[in-house]
Formats: C-alpha cells, structure tokens, sequence
C-alpha cells in the first residue's frame, strides 16, 4: 500500500499526515478520562506509559480528587529523596517507604524527615471532553515548605 500511496503523495507529505493525525494532545500533557478518576477525597495513581507520555520530571503521578471536585496532579517521586511514594488508600495518607515520612491527601508533609511536600504539577479538567489534563512538560512547582 506504502508503494501505491508513494506514486500518489509525496512520502514527505505522508509522514506529515501520518505525525498529524497522532497528535490528538500537546506533548507533554497526560489526558486521563474523568471516568477513571475515582470519587472525591481519594487518588488515582497514574503511570505515564500507560499514556503514552514521557516527563523528565516524574514517571507516576498521583491524580487527587479533593472534596470540592477540584483536582490535584503530584508526582509520585520524593522531592527529598527520589524515592516513589505510594498513596496508602487505608490510611489515607501517603507514605514513603524509604524514610517514613508521611504526606496528607494535598501532599503536604505530616511526619518524618522530610523537609518539604510533593511537588505539583498543573492540572485542569475539561468538562466538554470529560478529561483531566495535567501538564508533565514543564517542572513541578515544588511542594509547600514545612
């Protein structure tokens, strides 16, 4: 077909056509469906490939749904460490297992070492879409100070 379509259009036309039609977002933004995020005060653990979306500043996110609806996007890497920090869904708070320190559902530092909470990323839901966009393009703004 490629050598039928090669006689037709010019193969520098078609790779544009073929690299268009897969941008379906801007690069850098994960776009998870709102039906995947789960009720209010509670998190979704996100993991960029499964997107398709590659960030040098975090490989998992953690998508907050606060009580009001409004939405959170932190990563999941230890801004004081490196280390993944898992949501513990029990105790509602989320937990480093290389240091024991413990953030709050906002991501904000409640015990241990840490010296500062896990950094965000910028997120918006589209309700004409139903999709939360969080923007992985960019830096984090980092986590409140304790």
């Amino acid at each position: 077909m490629l050598l039928l379509l090669k006689r037709v259009i010019p193969i520098s036309l078609l790779i544009v056509l073929m690299v268009g039609c897969s941008a379906t977002r801007p690069e850098g933004q994960l776009a998870i469906p709102l039906a995947k995020i789960t009720p209010p005060e509670s998190v979704t653990t996100v993991r960029l490939v499964d997107y398709a979306v590659d960030s040098p500043f975090t490989k998992v996110v953690h998508v907050v749904r606060l009580p009001d609806g409004q939405f959170l996007a932190l990563s999941a890497k230890d801004p004081n460490g490196g280390c993944t920090v898992p949501w513990n869904a029990q105790a509602h708070l989320f937990w480093n297992p290389c240091h024991g320190a413990q953030y709050n559902i906002r991501g904000e530092v409640l015990t241990g070492p840490a010296i500062r909470g896990l950094d965000r990323f910028p997120v918006h839901a589209s309700v004409a879409d139903r999709k939360v966009y969080v923007d992985v393009a960019n830096p984090p703004a980092p986590g409140a100070a304790r």
